[in-house]
């Protein structure tokens, strides 16, 4: 097969070999790690229910503070 789809069906990271997580996988651990206590807030402002998590520093925010941050380097995020 090309790119990073293997003939088993899975897609391997970037190239690099290792098998990426499925969708479904990681929006289910998304889902329970947002049911926590102190995931439902803004790290940064204390906005209730934020809407986005930061995959660089693993903290859940709101919209304006994900905007904030864009532009900080090697920052990502993911809408929730």
């Amino acid at each position: 097969m090309s790119g990073n789809f293997r003939s088993d069906g899975t897609i391997s990271a970037a190239g690099r070999g290792q098998v990426c997580v499925s969708t479904a996988d990681k929006n289910a651990q998304f889902r329970k790690l947002r049911q926590l206590r102190e995931n439902s807030i803004c790290f940064d402002c204390s906005n209730t229910r934020p809407t986005w998590a930061s995959c660089t520093y693993g903290m859940y925010e709101d919209l304006l503070t994900c905007f904030e941050n864009w532009f900080t380097p090697n920052y990502v995020v993911r809408s929730l």
